[in-house]
């Protein structure tokens, strides 16, 4: 009943969208064409809400990496492991910078 899923509601939308608005962290936002639970449309509304983080959206079709389906969880199945290495390659190009000592102190305490 909400298009924008929590972000309409108006019980918490305002803090969702106040929450969601402050992440600034690279994001890359992937889904298979054939998720019927989560088509690329429905992608793009929900992470809409992260207006400052840079984001990089993704759209898989399996058959063009040799997989007869996806679908909405089969991105963790055994089969799309190789669809994993284009995931660590881009978690490898956006590691956060090093704690600073003192930093690295207050998180541990």
């Amino acid at each position: 009943s909400y298009p924008r899923y929590f972000f309409d509601d108006p019980q918490v939308g305002e803090s969702m969208r106040t929450r969601f608005a402050q992440v600034n962290t690279p994001i890359v936002a992937a889904n298979a064409v054939d998720d019927l639970w989560a088509p690329p449309a429905s992608r793009d509304a929900f992470m809409a809400a992260y207006r400052r983080a840079p984001m990089q959206s993704v759209t898989i079709d399996p058959q063009a990496h040799g997989l007869a389906t996806i679908g909405h969880m089969g991105y963790f199945r055994r089969d799309a492991e190789p669809l994993w290495h284009e995931v660590l390659r881009w978690f490898g190009e956006h590691q956060p910078p090093p704690l600073r000592s003192t930093q690295a102190a207050s998180a541990v305490t």
